[in-house]
């Protein structure tokens, strides 16, 4: 993302978090739990003390607001003439580790490099980028499903509490075929209100599931595929809880792009 983009981009998170009707209620002030950091604390734990969003009422988020970075228009200003043709995609980003794992094998070719190279001799090559993978026409991988997990790890004992399987192909979907699981990349973030929120995945999807179970609680349908990291913040003047995932798709999982930060909160007068 260039500098233009970001500074517009942090200068709308503020307007947005700053810009409610409402006072702060005394009981939620000074809490420390406005994530000020990556990752929520200078550890980068990934982890919020924030209840509001639990797993009882998760089911009713709604889209709170869309902020688009500008991130498809021509890049008029870029430094290089590379920078300019290059797509449009970006990426932004406990007691127990989540991690969400591409089950898809990657795509490692060897060509002998072009006459005239500093190094003559071999190099390994992909036609898709570092992230190319076993693949077909459309994007789907060659082996067995699922191609995509997202596991829950105690950190005490390295036991694996739970794995579920991780993202769907739609194309699959209307054929019959269930989850499949979807290529990846990008964390998760686990709250206080025992939930787990991802995006990740090729499937333009944006997740909650319970911490305890692996239970897929919610989910919500984004523009463009989040390869990015979810934050979660309290409005200082609303009081709300909201959750906030960058939705660019592009690169080398998605074909489609996007230019979204989308946040999702609970409806008015339906916080606890």
């Amino acid at each position: 993302m260039h500098r233009r983009t970001l500074l517009a981009l942090c200068c709308a998170l503020v307007a947005c978090a700053c810009g409610a009707v409402r006072s702060t209620p005394p009981a939620q002030a000074g809490r420390g739990d406005d994530g000020r950091s990556y990752g929520h604390d200078p550890g980068g734990m990934r982890f919020s003390p924030l209840t509001q969003i639990d797993r009882r009422n998760v089911t009713r988020l709604t889209r709170a607001w869309t902020y688009h970075t500008g991130e498809l228009e021509t890049r008029s200003d870029s430094a290089t003439a590379r920078d300019a043709r290059r797509p449009p995609a970006f990426e932004t980003t406990p007691l127990m580790a989540f991690v969400n794992v591409n089950e898809i094998g990657a795509m490692g070719m060897i060509r002998r490099r072009a006459a005239g190279a500093a190094a003559p001799g071999w190099e390994r090559w992909a036609p898709r980028g570092g992230y190319a993978r076993f693949w077909d026409d459309d994007d789907l991988p060659c082996q067995r499903p699922p191609w995509g997990k997202l596991h829950a790890i105690d950190l005490a004992t390295g036991a694996y509490r739970w794995t579920v399987t991780l993202g769907v192909n739609d194309a699959l979907l209307a054929r019959g075929v269930g989850t499949t699981g979807a290529p990846n990349i990008g964390g998760s973030i686990a709250t206080a209100g025992g939930l787990v929120f991802i995006g990740s995945t090729n499937d333009k999807r944006f997740r909650a599931f319970d911490v305890r179970t692996g239970a897929e609680l919610w989910v919500a349908r984004l523009e463009g595929s989040a390869h990015a990291t979810p934050i979660t913040y309290r409005g200082p003047r609303t009081g709300k809880q909201y959750v906030v995932i960058a939705a660019g798709g592009g690169g080398q999982f998605d074909r489609d792009q996007a230019d979204v930060v989308a946040a999702y909160a609970l409806p008015d007068g339906d916080a606890p």
